[in-house]
C-alpha cells in the first residue's frame, strides 16, 4: 500500500506523513510494504536515507516484488486494496 492508502484506512485522509513517522517507530510491522505513490499505478521507495532505502528494496525483493528500470513498483501487480469504508478499491490486486 502507499502511505496515502494507509492513512485513508486509518481515517486520516491527508495523513501520509504521519504514517511515515508511525512506521519509523513501530516494532513488528511490515514497514517495507508501504511505499510512496509517484504517479497513478506506480510507486517508489521514498526513504531518503540510502541505507534504509536499500534495506527496503532488499526486503521487497525477498518477497518477490520486482522493480522497473526506473525503480518503480507496479501497484496493479503488487498493490493491496484498501479495505476501510469510503476508500477506493483496486481491481484484482493481491495483498503485499
Amino acid at each position: 500500500m502507499t502511505y496515502g492508502q494507509v492513512a485513508a484506512v486509518a481515517g486520516l485522509p491527508r495523513g501520509a506523513r504521519v504514517v511515515g513517522y508511525a512506521l519509523r517507530g513501530a516494532k513488528g510491522v511490515p514497514w517495507q510494504r508501504v511505499v510512496g505513490l509517484r504517479r497513478r499505478g506506480w510507486a517508489h521507495i521514498t526513504i531518503k536515507d540510502p541505507i534504509g532505502a536499500a534495506r527496503q528494496r532488499i526486503l521487497l525483493e525477498k518477497e518477490r516484488v520486482t522493480f522497473t528500470r526506473d525503480d518503480a513498483i507496479d501497484l496493479d501487480r503488487y498493490g493491496a486494496a484498501p479495505t476501510a469504508p469510503g476508500t477506493p478499491r483496486s481491481r484484482g490486486r493481491r495483498p503485499r
